[in-house]
């Protein structure tokens, strides 16, 4: 892999090693407790025990080191019908933060999340194609700049760094208007690799829609045992999987990989068989919008043209039409409860897609299989660097040992 000179240009706060505190890999039952407190928000001591099925004397011992971790903290007092009071432990936002970074064909964005998943900071770059050194050099300037408002004693508790890109980003630069060879430096440059270098932060890899659909899990479906389709539709669209509430990576970390769906049979009468990104994803509306002097805000309109409405119009038929035929052929190898779609489109536009698409489902015959019900996603354009932030939690703190393999 291409090593790249700029490593140097990171200048942030120099970050501290703090032994075996909230850094080191927590144990089984500091990673079971803490989730649990996660999932029901703040639990008393007795609570946890009889959740975890940990002995009293276990759950105090563990809940006391975690609250001298800083991980941890009490609540005030809560008095009730018998018995002493109650104290309630919940997670401290501050414990831990974790950096979420999203590249895409157009845009790079970069979040700050606290030990409670909130944004704390975020900073965005669009541009009109996504050239790796230009977006490498504006991670560290921005990573170096979040890290010194930080400041010393909190950013000593910055776990790490995730990163949620598309796999090939090298490929289709025809279908993004990019020029013939503008996009052929990923072929050898590894971002995550160069960012880990700069910064000395663990820094982990995840399939830009698998981080969208990682967030979505975590973050909306957490505790839930539901398998479900994730449909993410972006500049390219793409997917993400869930079994029995576990995501799915696959064997190269690629599950879910809808963009490259066929649109037709081999040989086929219609001719050669295109992909599902060419119709499915809004690239070609921005392109459309270039060559016809509209503004590239054109999905953000509210109140558009005549002509432009014509054209959100066919584009969102046409990539409905494409989505119903991917939610039917992934139903027939998944078997799955639900379909996800989500989209850094405004809501009002989602909605539209997400009708179109239960229209056409209609329309296949679907003996054989039974139909899964479609349902909105709920963090559009934050999905993919939300997942990527939540990569470092989860190294660290999930009792999931799926997590583990996430890197």
């Amino acid at each position: 892999m291409k090593t790249s000179q700029t490593s140097g240009s990171f200048t942030g706060t120099k970050i501290s090693r703090r032994g075996s505190n909230q850094r080191g890999m927590r144990n089984y039952n500091e990673r079971l407790m803490l989730e649990k407190i996660r999932e029901h928000g703040q639990l008393s001591k007795a609570d946890l025990a009889k959740i975890t099925g940990l002995s009293p004397q276990t759950s105090t011992i563990i809940a006391n080191r975690l609250i001298e971790d800083g991980l941890l903290c009490k609540q005030n007092s809560v008095k009730g019908k018998v018995g002493q009071p109650r104290t309630p432990i919940s997670l401290d936002a501050n414990g831990a933060y974790s950096f979420g970074i999203k590249v895409g064909r157009r845009s790079v964005e970069i979040f700050l999340v606290d030990f409670c998943y909130r944004i704390i900071e975020q900073k965005s770059l669009r541009y009109k194609f996504a050239e790796p050194q230009p977006i490498f050099e504006w991670l560290c300037k921005n990573i170096s700049e979040i890290i010194a408002r930080l400041g010393e004693e909190k950013s000593a508790r910055i776990l790490g760094i995730g990163l949620a890109q598309p796999f090939e980003l090298e490929n289709w630069p025809e279908l993004i208007g990019a020029p013939a060879g503008t996009m052929d430096s990923w072929k050898d440059f590894d971002l995550r690799n160069e960012i880990f270098l700069a910064t000395q932060l663990p820094t982990y890899l995840l399939n830009d829609a698998s981080a969208a659909c990682l967030a979505e899990l975590s973050l909306q479906l957490e505790g839930t045992s539901a398998s479900f389709l994730y449909v993410y539709l972006g500049t390219f669209i793409g997917g993400g999987i869930v079994f029995e509430g576990k995501l799915f990576e696959g064997s190269t970390g690629n599950a879910g990989a809808l963009a490259s769906l066929p649109l037709n049979l081999f040989g086929s009468p219609q001719g050669q068989s295109g992909q599902l990104l060419e119709k499915a994803s809004f690239n070609s509306l921005e392109l459309w919008a270039a060559q016809h002097g509209v503004g590239s805000d054109i999905l953000s309109e509210t109140s558009p043209t005549v002509e432009v409405e014509k054209q959100v119009t066919q584009w969102i038929s046409e990539a409905a039409n494409g989505i119903a035929m991917a939610i039917i052929a992934g139903q027939a190898i998944l078997d799955m409860n639900y379909v996800v779609l989500d989209s850094s489109l405004p809501r009002h536009l989602k909605e539209r897609v997400a009708s179109s698409t239960e229209a056409t489902l209609a329309q296949y015959d679907q003996r054989g299989i039974s139909r899964p019900v479609l349902t909105l996603g709920t963090l559009g354009n934050n999905a993919r660097a939300l997942g990527a932030a939540l990569l470092p939690f989860r190294a660290n703190f999930s009792a999931d040992e799926a997590a583990f393999a996430i890197s």
